[in-house]
């Protein structure tokens, strides 16, 4: 009878392949190793940590031995450390999370080792001289503290440990008979990110659908309009002045924006005006500010004055959100002569108090 070879462990492939098989994608069509893997590492590292505090034996490794070298002079301010940077052979080990139990004996000697007090929780080292043993030890700042010794020291540690993180489908899984429970949470985290995605997407092309309707809905003769031309090909508009087309600008602040009622976005924006006013009333193109304003139809549209002006003006409600105008008024009640601003409008403060009906 052949003898097949066997291992506790699974590998990281076996985990991604039902976690394929769980988000409908037994092909990898979506779901690759690349992109599960981080997820995998994710669930995995939850798994270890979750187990370690229910006290799982897997995660303690034993008997590891390094030196702490000998103080040049006794002095009671001096102490000594291993940690990360320690040169090799005598840094913590790279899977260490915290030191469990130190013991000690005289390097190089076949001492019984002598177990060390660990005063992490009891104040930390002590201020005295050095002698020939360690004695004590503390933990902090992802190092070992001593006092230090007069003598080289050989200590054996044992501390709690993480397993590595998965590197390909090869790599092992290092927790027993963990298949089911790793690669539900990885489809879990997997396949939430993979739906926001998603959404994100859908809600991108939506959006890009209503603006393109927006633009080529038909118009109130039932004609449906042209495709625009490129800029330096269209005819030059009423408002065309110099070369130059000078719309009034609308610059909504995200803070003066309200979206919580049910069925209308409210918004206050300050108007810029520049180039040359037209007889009838200057453009207002709401579209220009679609990302600020959820909306495709403005119900209505109030201008005033902010700082004292006599003049005043006037919103005239337009076909499509990219036609409204806007009419400017001396004191007297007489629009506004046709040509070029007047500084009374490009230096007055004007704010436009808009409602909107909510994209629902």
């Amino acid at each position: 009878m052949p003898v097949v070879g066997s291992s506790a462990y699974n590998t990281a492939g076996q985990i991604t392949s039902l976690v394929r098989s769980l988000l409908n994608d037994s092909q990898g069509n979506l779901f690759t190793d690349t992109v599960l893997l981080p997820y995998a590492n994710s669930a995995y590292r939850k798994t270890q940590r979750a187990l370690g505090n229910a006290g799982g034996g897997g995660f303690i490794q034993d008997d590891v031995l390094l030196v702490v070298p000998a103080v040049a002079q006794v002095d009671t301010s001096l102490q000594v450390s291993i940690t990360d940077a320690t040169a090799p052979p005598n840094q913590l080990p790279t899977d260490l999370l915290v030191p469990v139990k130190i013991w000690e004996r005289a390097s190089g000697s076949s001492d019984d080792f002598v177990e060390m007090a660990d005063l992490s929780q009891h104040g930390g080292l002590p201020s005295r001289a050095q002698g020939l043993t360690l004695s004590v030890w503390e933990w902090r700042a992802d190092g070992i503290y001593f006092l230090g010794a007069t003598q080289a020291t050989q200590i054996r540690l044992r501390y709690l440990k993480a397993y590595p993180d998965f590197t390909d489908a090869t790599s092992p899984v290092l927790v027993r008979n963990a298949q089911e429970a790793l690669a539900y949470a990885t489809a879990a985290l997997a396949g939430t990110r993979h739906s926001k995605d998603a959404k994100e997407g859908q809600e991108v092309e939506e959006a890009r659908k209503q603006r393109k309707q927006r633009k080529y809905a038909p118009t109130s003769n039932g004609a449906t309009p042209r495709v625009p031309l490129p800029l330096l090909h269209q005819p030059l508009s009423p408002h065309f002045s110099q070369g130059v087309l000078m719309p009034i600008t609308i610059s909504p602040s995200p803070l003066n924006v309200d979206s919580s009622a049910n069925n209308f976005v409210y918004a206050v924006a300050t108007l810029a005006f520049s180039g040359n006013y037209p007889t009838g009333g200057d453009t207002m193109d709401f579209t220009t500010v679609a990302d600020k304003l959820p909306s495709t139809q403005i119900v209505q549209a109030f201008a005033e004055s902010q700082n004292g002006n006599s003049g005043y003006y006037v919103a005239i409600a337009g076909t499509a959100l990219n036609n409204w105008k806007l009419k400017a008024f001396n004191g007297g009640g007489t629009e506004i002569t046709a040509g070029a601003y007047p500084a009374s409008v490009t230096s007055d403060v004007v704010q436009l108090a808009i409602t909107a009906r909510k994209l629902l």
